[in-house]
């Protein structure tokens, strides 16, 4: 590997006895060639965020994109222009835009909608009412990762873009600023990536895009004959475009420290959690776990994390439990951004998620193992968590843990205490004997049923002969009219024995009277008929009634035993 002479150019301004020294180097120790040009690219990146000069006049953005006889054709590698001071970041400052997308509805830094600019050396967020309002901006130098992932809050297949800086690059110098992240339709509705024409003959971006495919991927996704083809998703041309600027911004940071992450098909495993209150969606990546799209958006890199613990098993859900290792030194500041302070007592920060499908745990183990991550679902802290109380499980749930070897999950024990367990036994046996005994007077209220049809219509006959033991006798109800109608027929009997006696002899007025009796029995025992009907009914509201108490009285016992159960 050889030494850039413009990368030590662009680093080494003012020192050509210092130049000469490094080329000496190198050229006597050709192994070193990698590290010194990792260090000189440090040490542009950390001018480029903080020498505060503006640029030169006669640096136009044309010789980034020209050959060194001033053509257009392939680019030769830019040196830097510093950038100013945060505070004063102005579109005169970052330079014109050389490609710009059409308004997109971002979810951070802010929730609106903003135009995504790249320039020479800047990529930025502008207004889309007013060209000249910067939002945000940052150096290609300051973002070290870009994350595509599908993105699951919409009916609509889309793919969110998350770009992460560092926050010293950011122009806000605010945490909050150094995560963008933006929803893109899959099929590319309402995007566009605009070349400006002015810039047009500064360079053939998608034919060195084509050629650096070979060299230094992941370029890959653009079409053979631009770049902004309407059969490419947005994701994979906007990624493209970033990677070709980066690329030319620094070429040994954009192959070693610039994490790329696609979205595949299939997509890499997500599922559904909660980070304390916020309900978000969790990405198995190949390089960490992502927790998006609630603020804060998290990324864990693999590298940094020192275990990973599953605890709170339940029968529908699990917790589980990422401690990232903050004092070995391989976790950065952006490695512990967002993640909380709570510590284990030796330095290691942990962030917990909650909520997790059960469905999802073979992933999840999978995981843990394919990134060779320590799994210590059975450490004494994780233990202590299943047994308080705020994780007791309800009633009929399962409780597992994780086996000493880590493979699957069985039974821990007993499912509940032993107590309680015994409590729901003998409330399920005292709510048995309440149902029997319900069922008893259930057979008990049948006792105060009336008799069949048939017995009754037999009983209220008009034909039937009364019996001479029902007089003078307390019986039920129904045996009452027989008795009226017994009487009766005696007083009849006696009006006729009278007859006999002669004191009506006249056989005419014998008929008149007959028919007058037949009309006045008639007119009885219609009046009888509509009494007995009124009683009848009388007497199954009356039984209706005692069954209504009974169930009610059985209901009111059958609570009570569950109150105090």
């Amino acid at each position: 590997m050889t030494l850039s002479p413009q990368l030590i150019a662009a680093t080494i301004q003012d020192d050509p006895s210092l130049i000469k020294d490094v080329q000496d180097l190198v050229a006597s120790h050709p192994d070193a060639a990698a590290v010194i040009t990792r260090l000189l690219t440090y040490f542009q990146t950390k001018q480029a965020s903080t020498d505060v000069k503006h640029p030169k006049p006669d640096q136009g953005i044309a010789q980034y994109f020209t050959k060194g006889n001033g053509s257009v054709g392939t680019p030769s590698t830019p040196s830097l222009v510093a950038s100013p001071t945060p505070s004063t970041i102005t579109m005169a400052d970052i330079g014109p835009a050389i490609y710009s997308t059409s308004p997109l509805s971002f979810l951070h830094p802010v929730r609106k909608k903003l135009v995504l600019s790249l320039h020479q050396q800047d990529i930025a967020l502008v207004s889309p009412t007013n060209t000249s309002e910067i939002v945000c901006s940052a150096p290609y130098g300051s973002l070290y990762r870009i994350i595509a992932v599908p993105f699951l809050e919409r009916t609509t297949k889309q793919t969110a873009l998350i770009l992460f800086f560092r926050h010293a690059g950011i122009n806000t110098k605010s945490s909050k600023d150094a995560v963008w992240a933006v929803p893109l339709a899959d099929d590319g509705k309402d995007f566009s990536l605009e070349f400006h024409s002015q810039h047009k003959q500064l360079a053939g971006l998608s034919e060195d895009l084509r050629s650096s495919s070979t060299i230094l991927p992941p370029v890959p996704f653009v079409s053979p004959s631009t770049v902004a083809t309407s059969n490419k998703r947005p994701d994979h041309i906007l990624i493209s475009v970033l990677s070709y600027f980066l690329r030319r911004f620094s070429p040994t940071q954009y192959s070693s420290s610039v994490d790329i992450i696609p979205n595949p098909s299939p997509p890499h495993p997500n599922f559904s959690a909660h980070l304390k209150s916020n309900q978000g969606t969790i990405y198995l990546l190949p390089t960490g776990i992502l927790f998006a799209f609630r603020k804060p958006i998290l990324f864990l890199r693999s590298a940094a994390i020192e275990a990973v613990g599953v605890h709170s098993v339940m029968s529908r859900t699990f917790d589980f439990e990422v401690v990232m290792d903050s004092t070995n030194g391989v976790s950065t500041a952006e490695d512990l951004e967002g993640v909380p302070t709570e510590t284990k007592g030796d330095g290691r920060r942990a962030v917990g998620f909650g909520m997790v499908d059960t469905k999802e745990f073979g992933r999840m183990e999978e995981w843990i193992k394919k990134a060779g991550i320590r799994d210590r679902s059975l450490s004494e802290d994780l233990k202590a968590k299943d047994k308080a109380p705020s994780s007791t499980p309800t009633p009929g749930s399962k409780k597992r843990e994780r086996t000493a070897d880590g493979e699957g999950l069985s039974d821990s024990g007993s499912q509940v205490s032993s107590s309680h367990q015994d409590g729901i036994t003998a409330s399920k046996k005292k709510r048995q004997e309440v149902v029997e005994d319900d069922d008893d007077d259930d057979e008990e209220d049948q006792d105060f049923a009336p008799e069949s049809e048939d017995e009754i219509m037999e009983e209220y006959d008009s034909n039937a002969e009364g019996s001479d033991s029902d007089e003078g006798e307390q019986v039920e109800k129904p045996s009452i009219k027989p008795v009226k109608k017994a009487k009766k027929s005696n007083d009849d009997e006696e009006d006729l024995e009278e007859e006999s006696l002669g004191e009506d002899t006249d056989e005419d007025d014998e008929d008149e009277e007959e028919d007058d009796d037949d009309d006045e029995e008639g007119e009885e025992e219609g009046d009888e008929e509509a009494e007995e009907e009124a009683e009848e009914e009388e007497e199954e509201d009356e039984v209706k009634d005692i069954s209504a108490r009974r169930r009610d009285d059985d209901e009111e016992e059958i609570d009570e035993l569950i109150d105090d159960d």
